[in-house]
């Protein structure tokens, strides 16, 4: 995995740090043009990366704030679309029940524009 993933915690919520661009919906390698099980082995890698994180684990509902670094930034549809396998390796590790809007009763999206080589995706976890 790469080396730079990382988690921040404190009581009532963490920030995992996702290294690396994650594929939007567009483009070459985008989630539009992408094999279903090409998209499901993108998906178990990032369960996986999350999973050697050691996140806590949330039962209760949750404020989620999506920042992506990125060296050209995006329209908003792609930047939260490419969080898709991102949630999903939440819920399927157990730190989310669910990512329905019972569970996440908020998610804030959010840019900032970086270098190239520290292109990443942060996921703040509130617990509300």
């Amino acid at each position: 995995f790469p080396s730079h993933d990382k988690l921040e915690k404190w009581d009532i919520g963490c920030v995992i740090t996702l290294a690396g661009l994650f594929p939007g919906l567009n483009g070459k390698g985008g989630l539009l043009r992408t094999h279903w099980a090409q998209r499901a082995k993108q998906r178990d890698s990032y369960a996986a990366r999350i999973k050697a994180l050691n996140c806590p684990k949330f039962e209760n509902q949750v404020r989620i704030t999506l920042t992506g670094h990125y060296s050209i930034l995006r329209d908003f549809d792609n930047h939260v679309s490419s969080a898709k396998g991102i949630f999903d390796g939440l819920v399927s590790n157990g730190i989310l029940v669910d990512d329905s809007p019972k569970y996440v009763t908020e998610l804030i999206a959010k840019q900032v524009k970086c270098r190239r080589k520290d292109q990443c995706m942060q996921i703040k976890i509130e617990q509300i």
